[in-house]
């Protein structure tokens, strides 16, 4: 019996799915960094000083998780805050020395490579594909979810802001009450 195109349909959604589990498992293996880490430290580079509030808004995070995943940074060694002179309450974000190299050295985001392939075909390949998957999402009843522009697996909140894994909160809780 040949399959459906409903079940390549899900077959095709679930790849998509496990490729961007694969890859923010091998980032947080190898560089110990969960993907929202990746894409504070991408931003931060790119701006070199960049306020947290920001940073937040750059990256479609809650400042709260942002406080969050900065702390973890900068305890790493790879992120420093610095107050502003003229207004000592403003704090801006840079990359250390030791965060620079290492976010040189990321593997390419998933989205980048995806928007590279995705921005080289045709504009009427990129209008289909861009119906069809909207097409996708309504069926699915997700078309009022809010989504960042960030292709990541990872955890929500209900207002589309990317928030730290669980085994991410978990980590820093044990570190908390045993030191």
């Amino acid at each position: 019996m040949t399959e459906s195109y409903t079940e390549n349909v899900f077959r095709y959604i679930r790849q998509i799915i496990r490729a961007t589990d694969l890859y923010s498992r091998k980032v947080n293996k190898q560089y110990r960094l969960t993907v929202p880490q990746v894409v504070c430290l991408r931003q931060i580079m790119e701006s070199e000083f960049i306020t947290p509030s920001s940073l937040a808004d750059n990256v479609y995070l809650s400042r709260a998780t942002i406080t969050g995943i900065l702390d973890r940074l900068e305890s790493r060694g790879l992120l420093q805050r610095q107050r502003n002179n003229p207004d000592r309450r403003k704090i801006y974000v840079s990359l250390t020395p030791k965060g620079q190299e290492l976010t040189e050295n990321l593997p390419t985001p998933l989205q980048d490579k995806f928007a590279e392939r995705f921005e080289s075909l045709p504009y009427e390949k990129q209008r289909q594909i861009d119906e069809l998957l909207a097409s996708v999402v309504e069926m699915m009843n997700a078309q009022d979810l809010q989504a960042a522009p960030v292709v990541c697996t990872g955890y929500w909140n209900s207002k589309g802001e990317m928030l730290e894994a669980p085994e991410t909160q978990k980590n820093k809780t044990e570190k908390e009450s045993s030191g």
